[in-house]
């Protein structure tokens, strides 16, 4: 089936769900680059609630967690933005914050179809580790914190990895000030930033990736690369444009 026949499938699919049920929830498995995620398209349309998109967990469980909600909703007890809500898990608490505008269109793309790219609300259900701390809590378990992106904020690093992990650039980077045209993310899960596609001239340097993201942000864009695939770009004014190795 190609993809564009998959899109349409599961366009079709939404679009009877919420007419039958009222929402769908949009369910991804973990990959890579990225953990598992769900978010609900219906809500705004059906309750006049907003969406709720979670990270982290596997796909069933959050797809109860979003039903429950929903239930909840109907109950009368529908989620506030920035307050625990003690309505959702069986035990303990989850937090909803109000997804920034700027993190909707890396994860919300079935849903921004589906309402025409008009804005809508969209909430954030974060869950807390066993301690009951929240990611940007003090303590926190950095695998729990690592698994649920802060979507309720504007990021400068969007990457699922270690701020601190090293990586490949080439030296003309840093050393000429030239830019950087073209990232190649390997089967092997290494990252390397070049001047153009031919490849590294010189020996790499090895820099923090958290380095290369602040000297250009928009690498952010690249975040849920493929292991395999590259990107590049005639200049920095144009888009990255992504291939399969």
């Amino acid at each position: 089936m190609s993809h564009e026949e998959h899109d349409q499938s599961a366009e079709q699919a939404i679009r009877q769900a919420v007419d039958e049920y009222g929402w769908f929830a949009a369910l991804f498995e973990k990959s890579p680059e990225t953990p598992s995620f769900a978010y609900t398209i219906g809500f705004w349309r059906t309750f006049q609630q907003p969406e709720i998109i979670l990270f982290g967990l596997p796909t069933d469980t959050m797809r109860d967690l979003l039903r429950q909600v929903a239930d909840n909703i109907q109950a009368g007890l529908a989620p506030v933005a920035g307050a625990d809500d003690q309505n959702v898990l069986g035990a303990g608490a989850v937090r909803f914050e109000m997804v920034d505008v700027s993190n909707v269109a890396d994860y919300f793309g079935y849903g921004r179809w589906f309402y025409n790219y008009q804005p809508v609300p969209l909430l954030q259900m974060f869950w807390p580790d066993r301690a009951g701390c929240f990611p940007w809590e003090t303590g926190a378990d950095e695998r729990v914190a690592l698994q649920q992106p802060l979507l309720h904020r504007p990021l400068d690093f969007k990457f699922f990895r270690p701020r601190n992990e090293a990586v490949f650039a080439d030296e003309r980077i840093f050393q000429e000030d030239l830019p950087i045209l073209c990232v190649v993310h390997d089967d092997e899960g290494e990252y390397q930033f070049l001047t153009s596609g031919d490849g590294l001239r010189r020996d790499p340097m090895l820099v923090s990736l958290e380095r290369i993201v602040k000297l250009d942000p928009t690498i952010n864009q690249l975040f849920d690369l493929p292991r395999g695939h590259y990107a590049m770009r005639e200049s920095v004014d144009d888009a990255w444009v992504r291939q399969e190795e």
